[in-house]
């Protein structure tokens, strides 16, 4: 019989979530607490499987109560109920290990389901799933190019640097994801083959943050295309000629295709015009090369197609805040140091 707690402030809730609980086989509700403090202080002589908690205690917060307990019994599996799934709940519930996030008005399908995943728990990494389903349902690109390092950072954080356990994670955001926005995905490997997860170089968070752009890219691209067919050709332009100087008199002429449409198409589709997205593909290429070769700031922005140094620099400072020196000096430090604590 699997133990579970429930702490909330409300006395009706409890009760309520006590009847969800209840109903699946297995799983008893040991005791139930208004406050989180009184968990915790449960949890140093009792032990408990799960902890059903509201985001919002008198004392303290769900995130806090998760941290407090984990005290005493580091495995214990705690889902957190909130009235609204914020982008900043979010990236908590994935740093502090949440096994699920519940909405209100809770429904007893959902507590059945985070139930039976028993202990699967660490093959699951459901969090961050559920945020990277939310930048790609955001139809916002630039999103992908400004959250993927933190997503990188946290499933590295999950990993613990393993590279193992790295590739583990990816293969199941490559499953998921492709599972949820591509249409018979499977039917070839293709697309697996296309982003191969090589366990060798998984050593960099730099080398997960890439894999995740690329990835989020294709299915931002194909849901794209899946809508407006006109524009796989201007994609296809672009990934040929992205280390090439690119303008849009050059695409609207090679693609056959209105420059007003393809604007509204990309604000639209993607909430930027296509040059930023061009843009934004370049500066990731761009941080691939600061980081992994020892290209001047003078080649790499010769390489992309950029043929004032100057300009790149200025480019690339408004997509990352810093000059391109400063990424790769910040870069390879906080590469070595957390290569360091791994060790």
């Amino acid at each position: 019989m699997k133990s579970v707690l429930v702490v909330d402030s409300d006395v009706f809730l409890r009760d309520a979530l006590k009847i969800l609980i209840e109903q699946n086989m297995d799983y008893k509700v040991e005791a139930s607490f208004s406050k989180g403090q009184d968990a915790v202080d449960y949890c140093k002589v009792h032990t408990s499987d799960y902890i059903f908690t509201d985001i919002r205690l008198s004392d303290m917060d769900g995130f806090q109560l998760a941290e407090k307990v984990r005290d005493f019994l580091s495995d214990i599996k705690i889902c957190i109920i909130s009235s609204s799934h914020s982008q900043g709940i979010l990236k908590k519930a994935i740093q502090y290990g949440i096994l699920a996030l519940l909405e209100k008005p809770l429904k007893s399908e959902d507590i059945a389901s985070i139930l039976s995943q028993n202990d699967g728990y660490t093959d699951d990494y459901s969090m961050i799933i559920k945020y990277l389903s939310e930048i790609i349902d955001s139809h916002d690109y630039s999103r992908v190019y400004r959250e993927c390092s933190n997503v990188a950072g946290m499933v590295m954080g999950v990993s613990g640097r393993k590279n193992e356990k790295t590739a583990q994670i990816l293969r199941v955001i490559l499953t998921r994801l492709l599972s949820r926005y591509i249409e018979n995905p499977f039917v070839d490997s293709s697309l697996t083959d296309r982003f191969t997860i090589n366990v060798n170089f998984l050593d960099d968070e730099i080398m997960v943050e890439m894999w995740l752009c690329n990835f989020l890219d294709f299915i931002y691209k194909h849901r794209f295309i899946e809508r407006f067919s006109s524009v796989r050709s201007v994609f296809e332009y672009i990934d040929a000629h992205i280390k090439e100087y690119i303008n849009m008199l050059e695409i609207v002429e090679q693609c056959h295709i209105s420059q007003q449409y393809l604007l509204k198409l990309f604000k639209n589709q993607m909430k930027m015009s296509a040059l930023e997205y061009i843009q934004s593909r370049k500066m990731l290429l761009a941080k691939w090369y600061l980081y992994f070769e020892e290209y001047s700031t003078m080649d790499v922005a010769s390489k992309l197609g950029y043929g004032d140094a100057g300009y790149f620099s200025k480019v690339f400072k408004r997509y990352e805040k810093i000059t391109p020196h400063q990424y790769r000096t910040n870069m390879r430090q906080k590469e070595t140091k957390s290569k360091g604590k791994a060790v």
